[in-house]
């Protein structure tokens, strides 16, 4: 299993560098264009090109294009608080190793949407199992809340949603799973720092 766990991981470096330096690879995501009124969708390919910090800092900003300027604090806030609670659970847990698995972040911009998934607890609930299946992505963004609604909606919507997904090989272990940690530890980072910019 060590053997074979090695190569796994090898043959993952080769493939995406941006993991060699930051724990973890971003393996797509589609943004929603307001000016074109169409999803742009980043895929395998062109996420593989991205190699250093740099790269995935502008990834992240790409990702995040589609919101409005007085949004994005709000998302910002409500997704460093999503992975804080993934990281507190990993830096608690000591049954599992997580090998390969993903991250899938999802945030909500559309207010249509929003009004109908805040009316009762079940709504909302079929809208996130909606959500989910949208794709096998690792970012997905939604359309911007109009400005009208902001004030209404933000303070009491969930605008961010994170689960772990991809996670067929999780094996036993008694230990911190390190490597996990420090890809998250990076994503986390590069977030905060989107979240320091906006202030300046």
């Amino acid at each position: 299993m060590i053997t074979w766990m090695r190569k796994f991981r090898e043959r993952r470096k080769m493939k995406w560098p941006l993991k060699l330096i930051t724990g973890f690879s971003i393996l797509g995501f589609m943004v929603y264009n307001h000016r074109r009124c169409c999803y742009e969708y980043y895929n395998r390919e062109w996420c593989i090109k991205l190699a250093t910090v740099e790269d995935a800092e502008k990834a992240f900003h790409q990702f995040l294009d589609g919101i409005a300027v007085e949004l994005r604090h709000i998302i910002l806030e409500q997704l460093i608080t999503r992975l804080t609670e993934i990281k507190t659970w990993f830096t608690i847990q000591r049954l599992y190793k997580f090998i390969g698995s993903s991250i899938l972040i999802v945030y909500e911009g559309d207010s249509e949407q929003i009004k109908s998934a805040t009316n009762t607890s079940d709504s909302h609930e079929r809208y996130l199992k909606q959500t989910d299946t949208v794709a096998d992505l690792n970012i997905i963004q939604r359309p911007a809340l109009k400005k009208g609604c902001q004030q209404e909606l933000c303070s009491n919507s969930t605008l961010v949603e994170t689960r772990i997904i991809d996670t067929a090989h999780v094996f036993a272990s008694s230990d911190v799973d390190s490597n996990y940690m420090f890809g998250l530890e990076n994503v986390i980072s590069i977030v905060e720092k989107m979240q320091k910019n906006l202030y300046k």
